[in-house]
């Protein structure tokens, strides 16, 4: 029997551990309003109740992907969530992630009083309020109309000294700075008040012309009617643009924009513009008006290339340029592709023997060709067929690959159209990295991606011309559509073949129209991200080798 025991004991466990990626996918915290769990880049997102302090916030309960998951230090109990937290999580002995959780608490203030032109300006970080009031408000008798400077139910309002609560209903003399203290859970600040006349009731404060409407960011005064008035600068044009106009001009041909909703600050859209026209233009608040002020409209630019008809073979691919093309910009390559990058001498999946990216000219929907992108099983990975503004960084070994998204842009259009086909394959490769892994025999999704935004290399990793490096080995590098210098985004996934029934499809080509949802109206971008895959998980070297995706005849709509 004892050597029964001792030859057990020589015996050594080489079995691996499977790979049990640790992830959080629910989280239950006390004043919590939303959440949001990235599980790429291992964070979640709290919203939290403006009145909570966040220096002592109660985790209630953490639900982790993997019964096998636990973290190296207690989650649930009270944290200090005023600064991200990291959690390492263990699934197995050698298998660490490392999440974070981090809060958000928007704390709205305000502050109005009487005769009070536009929003007032609440300097947090300095403890300071300032209002502007009609030109001809007596700053010895106003009266205060509403006022939150702190989180709601919890903040109260103090004399200077900090004796005796501070009656705002009682204050009418603003002519002289009025300081007051403001207190919520262990915090005591003083903030001042500051009110001054100014010279008009009604003010412009930014203007943003598109090609085809323009923004205006205006402050009048609460109460009256506030908008906006334009019209052809030569008064003779008229906007020759598809359906029928939104406004209607007057006899001196000012069409009139009113601004519908309450408040001093407003914000308008002006509709119906054409192209490269500049425009007349003022805003209103009662009787009265800014000066006579012009803009002029935005051209309306398309991408390089959009019917892939300049192709250049550099031996082992095509790229997608031509030095003899008749347009100069399609001389140089705009698109990019995983094949590689032959200008800039860098190697891609062509060089291993796999080329993901093609013409087409069997297969067209205008012109003499298309883009072919077709998803392989390339040696030890799979890679999604794939076609971007930018150029391809460079393989890293076996593993991946660095993709340097965009190209300089400053227009900004409304939505990306194009052509496709695709044929859905079914899901044959699924990479351990996938964060979300289909299950195999899943249909394959192919995805349309485009984003405006400001973009810096410096930031991103990429360079001036083509700024976001994405390195599909650092999925904390993936682009990200929330950002906060993306300025407008769309994307159109599919996970059928096409066509489907009763879809806008010419030739067996399907009409894609993707809108951009501007976050930014005023802002103009530096650079355009266009994307198209034939597997959406490419980058996760995850979905079918029988995904193909034909691209023709990209377009922006403005």
């Amino acid at each position: 029997m004892s050597g029964v025991l001792t030859l057990a004991s020589c015996f050594k466990n080489d079995m691996p551990y499977p790979y049990l990626r640790g992830t959080i996918v629910d989280i239950d915290v006390e004043g919590m309003e939303s959440m949001e769990i990235d599980e790429l880049r291992n964070t979640v997102t709290l919203t939290m109740n403006e009145s909570r302090d966040l220096r002592h916030t109660q985790i209630r309960s953490v639900t982790y992907g993997q019964a096998q998951t636990y973290p190296e230090k207690p989650i649930v109990g009270e944290q200090d969530l005023s600064s991200p937290l990291y959690v390492t999580l263990r699934t197995y002995e050698e298998q660490r992630y490392i999440w974070k959780i981090e809060a958000r608490q928007s704390i709205s203030r305000n502050f109005s009083i009487r005769d009070q032109v536009g929003k007032a300006v609440i300097d947090e970080e300095n403890g300071r309020v300032m209002v502007k009031v009609g030109k001809f408000a007596s700053l010895s008798w106003l009266k205060v109309l509403d006022y939150k400077l702190g989180p709601a139910e919890v903040t109260s309002y103090w004399t200077e000294d900090g004796s005796a609560p501070f009656d705002f209903a009682s204050l009418t003399n603003f002519s002289e700075p009025v300081n007051f203290r403001v207190r919520y859970h262990d915090i005591d600040r003083l903030w001042t008040l500051y009110v001054e006349r100014t010279d008009k009731n009604i003010l412009i404060n930014r203007v943003s012309p598109h090609s085809r409407c323009a923004w205006i960011d205006a402050s009048g005064l609460a109460g009256q009617p506030n908008g906006v008035k334009f019209r052809p600068k030569n008064a003779l044009a008229v906007p020759d643009g598809e359906g029928e106009p939104e406004t209607e001009a007057d006899e001196d041909g000012w069409t009139d924009v009113p601004y519908e909703a309450e408040g001093g600050d407003f914000i308008l859209r002006i509709p119906d513009l054409e192209p490269q026209t500049t425009y007349e233009y003022f805003a209103y608040t009662g009787d009265e008006q800014t000066d006579v002020e012009a803009f002029t409209t935005e051209d309306e630019v398309q991408v390089p290339n959009g019917s892939f008809e300049s192709v250049t073979n550099v031996g082992k691919y095509y790229e997608w340029y031509d030095a003899l093309a008749l347009e100069e910009r399609d001389r140089t390559a705009w698109w990019g592709s995983g094949n590689g990058s032959s200008v800039m001498g860098i190697s891609g999946s062509a060089d291993m023997g796999y080329v993901i990216c093609e013409p087409d000219e069997a297969v067209r929907f205008t012109g003499e060709r298309s883009a072919k992108l077709v998803s392989r099983w390339a040696v030890v990975k799979f890679a999604a067929g794939n076609l971007f503004s930018g150029y391809f960084g460079g393989l890293e070994g076996t593993k991946g690959g660095k993709v340097n998204y965009g190209r300089p842009f400053t227009h900004r259009p409304d939505t990306l159209s194009c052509r496709i086909r695709y044929q859905c394959g079914k899901v044959n490769h699924v990479d351990e990295s996938c964060p979300a892994p289909p299950a195999i025999g899943d249909n394959d999704c192919c995805q349309i991606f485009v984003a405006l935004g400001t973009w810096n290399y410096k930031t991103y990793g990429g360079s001036p011309e083509s700024p976001i490096q994405v390195n599909t080995t650092n999925m904390t590098t993936k682009f990200n559509p929330k950002g906060p210098d993306v300025i407008a985004y769309g994307e159109y996934t599919r996970k059928e073949s096409t066509p489907a029934e009763g879809e806008d499809v010419e030739d067996g080509w399907l009409l894609v129209k993707i809108p951009l949802d501007y976050a930014d109206s005023f802002t103009v971008p530096t650079h355009l991200v266009i994307s198209f895959a034939s597997s959406a998980l490419g980058d996760y070297f995850t979905g079918s080798d029988q995904s193909v995706l034909w691209v023709d005849d990209v377009r922006l709509l403005y």
